[in-house]
C-alpha cells in the first residue's frame, strides 16, 4: 500500500517537527496556528491534510496533524499524530496509522508515549481485520515509576480468543504480584 507509507512519512515528519517546535525555548512566543489543505486527484481520489498547533507560556504547547488519501477506487489511508509539552517538563506524543482497502481489509496500528517527574508510560497497538472477517489486535503497554518500579502487559486477541499477560517489577527487578 503505497499510500499508507506516504501518510505514514508524514505523521512521522510532523511529529518529527513537533518535537523541534518544543525545542526552541523562546519563552515569550505565545500562539494558536493551524492550516489545512486538500486535493483532488485526476483518478478520482482525494488528499487532505490538517495541522493545528498552540504555544503557551513557558514552552508549554501542543501541535496536532493529520492526512488521508484515497485512490477512487475504494481504497484509503491516512495517520494522525500528537504532541503536547505541559508544565515541570511533562511531555507525550501519539501517533497511528490507518488503511481500508477495497475488498474490506482494514488496519490501524498506534503507539503512545508520556513522560513526567513520576515516570515514564508507553504503549504500542495494532488491529487488523481481513476481508473475510477475521479480526487480530494487540497491545503493549509499559510503565515505569520514577523509583525503577515497572510494568509490562500485554494483550491480544484473535477471532474470539483473548490473552493477557503482565509482570510487575520493584526497583530492584524482582518480580513482585501487580497490585
Amino acid at each position: 500500500m503505497r499510500n499508507r507509507i506516504q501518510i505514514k512519512d508524514v505523521v512521522v515528519g510532523v511529529a518529527s517537527g513537533a518535537a523541534l517546535l518544543f525545542a526552541v525555548s523562546d519563552v515569550s512566543a505565545q500562539g494558536f496556528h493551524r492550516g489545512r489543505s486538500g486535493a483532488v486527484h485526476a483518478q478520482g481520489g482525494v488528499t487532505t491534510g490538517s495541522v493545528k498547533g498552540v504555544r503557551g507560556a513557558a514552552g508549554n504547547g501542543a501541535v496536532r496533524a493529520s492526512g488521508a488519501t484515497t485512490d477512487g477506487e475504494g481504497n484509503a489511508s491516512g495517520g494522525r499524530a500528537a504532541a503536547v509539552r505541559g508544565p515541570g517538563g511533562v511531555a507525550g506524543a501519539r501517533g497511528g496509522t490507518w488503511s481500508r482497502s477495497a475488498d474490506g481489509t482494514v488496519a490501524h496500528e498506534s503507539g503512545a508515549a508520556l513522560a513526567g517527574s513520576n515516570g515514564t508510560v508507553t504503549a504500542q497497538g495494532a488491529v487488523s481485520k481481513d476481508a473475510g472477517g477475521g479480526y487480530a489486535a494487540s497491545r503493549n503497554t509499559t510503565a515505569t515509576a520514577s523509583s525503577g518500579a515497572m510494568y509490562e502487559g500485554s494483550t491480544s486477541a484473535s477471532n474470539g480468543q483473548i490473552e493477557h499477560t503482565g509482570t510487575c517489577r520493584d526497583a530492584e527487578g524482582s518480580e513482585v504480584s501487580c497490585r
